[in-house]
């Protein structure tokens, strides 16, 4: 291993441009860093240890809460006009006992908040050096935990605990939008809003509103983040910020498409409201289904920040919007073939027949493929991207630019930069160019605190023209690999080849014609 260089002393001259004394070491080796430093970043993540736990304790409590009030007061909803002799007699019909029902319960909502902790711990092991990351994974645990609390049904010894719990995660779920995926408040107009979120809350619990209030009060905040959202989508995101949207919003429009079934369902046929085995079942798959679709919540986040194959996105979202209709058209198609062949065979021969099964299937395996083609045709035509007339004028101006890229050396070292810091999730980077016998300050990345971790040096025929810095990666305890290190270097000598180029004059030199 090369010895170590002197430590880079950073000046700021009369023309403010950072200049480096010393020599830069090209070769050192990656060192441990992170966004959050030294005594902040402890306090942050002992504050966000404390935080997971009363949230933990918190959750404990609501699913004992829940589970002696399932057995001692009603199996189901009150609402429903369940009681305990009710909801017994529908039980033993199928053997089970209101226990057995609670114990259903206590899985599902320790599944349900189990897989939200996983996914925030998750987040929070792998990018608690960065502030960001840390409050998405504190939103998801407050979140999760903020979902099986019904503050009725909670001791009053516990309102305290609740009111915290309840504030967080009604806070932390709107400003999530406001700031998500980089932490920015856009449009300006959200600064303001959730600043006024705490006050708006207070009056909503304090004054104890109706419920027609409270539910308008939700909904113009759901527009206010939604319009956020889609503004920030068209006007101030990046393709990986809208990669990292969609898998969000995928997420959530899973999570509440089970709520708006459920009440289409119940609305369609009001008998599942009303006690008796049908609405029995009714309950208990509401239940199970609403809990296991809104896992898709933390999971989407979970592979949005982490930013694990987020292009994968727009084909699970051409599938599902084929393959969700497709089953209702499908399942729709399957019932009324039954009951229609059933009908037949009844008024023919007197007796129901398994032949309407098999009639049933194979219309069922006729249409399949020219439906499916159909909706796709359809998902691909409004949904996919419309084919760009002008195509091969834009691949021109691409190429033009390249060249523009490569004949100004204050273009492709940006370019460098950038790229290198997405591609390796860097904390920050830098670039330094020789200028005048000394590296200078060419390039740096928003919050660069010259904390360098990897070093490549912009060589090229021998000639040392400036080097790349990059600060440590976000992911805590992954460090730059030489695989890492040969790419890096293997694209830094293209571009100081380039720039020696263009210092020589033998790029962006006149050409007459014929040459």
């Amino acid at each position: 291993m090369t010895a170590q260089q002197p430590p880079v002393d950073m000046a700021l001259g009369q023309s403010g441009t950072a200049t480096i004394s010393g020599n830069v070491d090209a070769n050192a080796e990656p060192t441990a860093g992170s966004g959050l430093r030294g005594r902040t970043l402890i306090l942050a993540r002992a504050a966000w240890i404390v935080a997971a736990l009363l949230a933990i304790a918190m959750a404990i409590a609501a699913i004992r809460v829940n589970y002696d009030y399932t057995v001692n007061v009603s199996a189901l909803s009150v609402s429903s006009g369940w009681t305990q002799e009710t909801a017994r007699d529908a039980l033993a019909q199928f053997g089970l006992t209101i226990e057995s029902i609670a114990a259903f319960h206590l899985v599902l909502e320790s599944f349900f908040v189990l897989v939200f902790f996983v996914v925030a711990a998750i987040i929070f092991w792998r990018k608690s050096n960065d502030l960001l990351s840390m409050f998405f994974s504190l939103f998801l645990v407050v979140f999760g935990v903020g979902w099986i609390i019904d503050r009725e049904k909670m001791p009053p010894e516990l309102s305290i605990p609740v009111a915290i719990m309840d504030f967080l995660a009604w806070i932390s779920f709107l400003i999530f939008f406001f700031i998500f995926p980089d932490g920015r408040f856009v449009p300006r107009w959200t600064r303001v809003l959730a600043m006024a979120l705490p006050f708006v809350w207070l009056i909503d619990r304090v004054l104890q509103s109706s419920e027609p209030v409270t539910v308008l009060l939700f909904m113009m905040l759901l527009g206010a983040t939604t319009s956020a959202q889609i503004y920030r989508y068209r006007r101030a995101s990046n393709p990986v910020q809208r990669q990292q949207t969609k898998w969000v919003v995928f997420g959530f429009v899973w999570a509440y498409l089970a709520l708006v079934l459920l009440v289409l369902l119940g609305m369609i046929v009001p008998s599942l409201s009303q006690p008796g085995v049908s609405g029995l079942f009714y309950e208990l798959a509401g239940v199970a289904l609403s809990n296991l679709m809104f896992l898709s919540i933390p999971i989407s986040i979970g592979i949005s920040i982490q930013r694990y194959r987020l292009w994968e996105i727009d084909n699970l979202i051409s599938r599902t919007l084929v393959y969700v209709p497709l089953t209702g058209i499908l399942a729709g198609v399957y019932a009324a073939s039954i009951a229609l062949f059933q009908k037949l065979f009844t008024a023919i021969t007197g007796e129901k027949s398994d032949a309407a099964i098999v009639l049933t299937t194979l219309i069922l395996a006729a249409i399949f493929t020219p439906i499916k083609n159909a909706l796709q045709s359809f998902v691909d035509k409004r949904f996919k991207e419309s084919a760009d007339p002008t195509k091969e004028l834009m691949a021109l101006d691409k190429q033009v630019q390249s060249v523009v890229e490569v004949m100004d050396t204050g273009q492709i070292t940006q370019r460098l930069l950038d790229k290198s810091v997405l591609a390796f999730d860097a904390s920050g980077g830098a670039i330094y160019l020789w200028q005048d016998g000394e590296l200078r300050l060419a390039h740096a990345s928003e919050g660069w605190d010259s904390s360098a971790a990897l070093n490549v040096p912009l060589e090229s025929n021998g000639e040392r023209l400036g080097v790349l810095q990059l600060g440590a990666r976000r992911q805590i305890g992954r460090e730059y690999t030489s695989q890492d290190r040969a790419t890096l270097q293997q694209t830094a000598d293209r571009v100081a080849q380039a720039i020696s180029l263009q210092r020589n004059g033998r790029i962006g030199s006149s050409v007459s014609p014929g040459e």
